[in-house]
């Protein structure tokens, strides 16, 4: 994990992560599934890239957003044609995740989320789409 502090009103946070799995259970039995030569487990994908941007404007510090985008790779999962297992290849996608906080005091806090910001469509399981965008607000309370 990266940090990069700009100033007090913007910094970013980076991670990258390396999956490099081995489905022993499918690939030591050739018969079962000799056309996959990648040993990678189902719905894993081998890398993931996640950056997260925290800014604020000036003059409003008790307003803060954070952007949340990650990119995942494609990744191994079963297709499902005619009750029988073959393998497919989940596409990779990029999601935003944008978040505003307002802090009202010292114990209360408003917030919106908006989950999948561009409305991507993507994968995590071949045929369930993930869900379009998606709004949360509300008020915290903190003890």
């Amino acid at each position: 994990m990266s940090e990069l502090i700009v100033n007090e009103n913007l910094n970013f946070n980076l991670n990258y992560t390396y999956t490099s799995t081995y489905d022993g259970a499918e690939q030591d039995d050739p018969n079962k599934n000799a056309s996959y030569t990648n040993a990678q487990m189902v719905r894993v994908p081998r890398n993931i890239i996640n950056l997260k941007t925290n800014f604020k404007i000036p003059g409003y510090k008790n307003l803060d957003f954070n952007l949340n985008s990650k990119w995942s790779d494609v990744a191994r999962d079963y297709g499902n044609g005619n009750r029988t297992f073959n393998d497919e290849v989940l596409d990779d996608y990029f999601v935003n995740d944008l978040n505003m906080n307002f802090k009202l005091n010292d114990k209360y806090n408003m917030f919106l989320n908006i989950t999948n910001l561009l409305d991507e469509k993507y994968e995590t399981t071949r045929d369930y789409s993930q869900l379009g965008r998606s709004f949360n607000f509300g008020l915290r309370n903190n003890f």
